[in-house]
This record gives C-alpha cells, sequence and structure tokens, in this order.
C-alpha cells in the first residue's frame, strides 16, 4: 500500500474541516452522537470498541463546550457593538424605557430613531397587526436587563430609573384622536 498523495491529503483534511464546521448546525445530532458514545463506553467493559466510543465522546463534549462558548461569546459582542454605537436619537429612545421602568412604548411608525432600533433588533414590535399611527413597541427582554446594569450607556443615572411617572401613552393618543 502506497502512501496517499498530498492532493488526496488537501481533499481529506477539507473534507474533515467541512465536517467539523457544519456539524454543528445540528446539535441534536452532536447530543445524540455524544449520548451513544457514553452509552458503548458503559456497556463494554474493555475493547477497542471501548477505546474509540471513549475517544468520541470526548470529543463530543469538547465540541459542544466550544460550540457553546463561541456562540456566547459572539452574543456579547454583538450587543457590546449595538449598544456602545447608537446615535443620540436613538439613546433618547432607550432613555425612555428605562427612565420610566417599562418595557412597552408607543411609537408612531414614522418615528425614525425607533425603526432604525427596531431594524437593528433592539426594539421588536408587539402586534402583527399594524396599525395606523401609533405602535406598542417592545425592548428586547435581555438588552433591558443590559441598560438596567449599565444605564450609563444610554445617559440615564442609575437612580433615574424609574424616576419618570409612567404615561398612559395610548389613552393620551386616543384623547388626542378625537
Amino acid at each position: 500500500m502506497s502512501a496517499p498523495s498530498t492532493s488526496q491529503v488537501i481533499e481529506a483534511a477539507k473534507l474533515t474541516f467541512s465536517f467539523i464546521l457544519d456539524i454543528g448546525k445540528s446539535l441534536p445530532v452532536i447530543c445524540g452522537c455524544m449520548a451513544v458514545s457514553v452509552f458503548v463506553v458503559l456497556v463494554y467493559p474493555d475493547g477497542r470498541v471501548r477505546d474509540v466510543s471513549a475517544c468520541a465522546a470526548v470529543f463530543f463534549i469538547t465540541y459542544l463546550v466550544v460550540l457553546r462558548h463561541v456562540h456566547v461569546r459572539h452574543q456579547k459582542q454583538a450587543k457590546w457593538a449595538l449598544i456602545h454605537t447608537l446615535t443620540k436619537d436613538e439613546r433618547w429612545v432607550l432613555q425612555r424605557y428605562l427612565k420610566e421602568d417599562r418595557a412597552v412604548c408607543y411609537f408612531s411608525i414614522f418615528h425614525g430613531a425607533s425603526a432604525s432600533l427596531l431594524a437593528k433588533g433592539i426594539l421588536a414590535r408587539v402586534t402583527s397587526i399594524f396599525p395606523q399611527d401609533c405602535a406598542p413597541v417592545s425592548i428586547q427582554p435581555h438588552l433591558l436587563v443590559y441598560l438596567r446594569k449599565h444605564p450609563e450607556l444610554i445617559g440615564v443615572k442609575l437612580e433615574d430609573i424609574g424616576a419618570t411617572k409612567l404615561k398612559d401613552e395610548l389613552n393620551e393618543y386616543e384623547d388626542d384622536i378625537r
């Protein structure tokens, strides 16, 4: 048997690399393979099958840990980048949520800063019905928690959180219409 050529080794490396990258897209497959590997290790007391399964179990467990670490790190970096690159008008919109200590505010569908925050995924529409003018808009819960811990990022002092009296915006809006 002759040694594989360089092109065969490169192709094998590419295939292995793509397999390792693509397997992360299917978490149930990883968990299933890990469970089977652990099961085989427990059932077979000795032998080559047990050794291979033990290696596979260690690989899948390590892969899951690294995959989670990379995913969490990516989320933290994305959250940091979003919050630290806000414009003044976007900060003003987010200040309302903190100063009034609320999760939902009403904004006109033509309000540019709220539309920008909606596009960035910081805010979300509460209803699927497209209102004529004023719509309830909620802040993402994990970002609200983060901003409550770090209110200085949007120019709010810790003691100002919840200091402004809540307005019943919908009733005020309906009164303006009448």
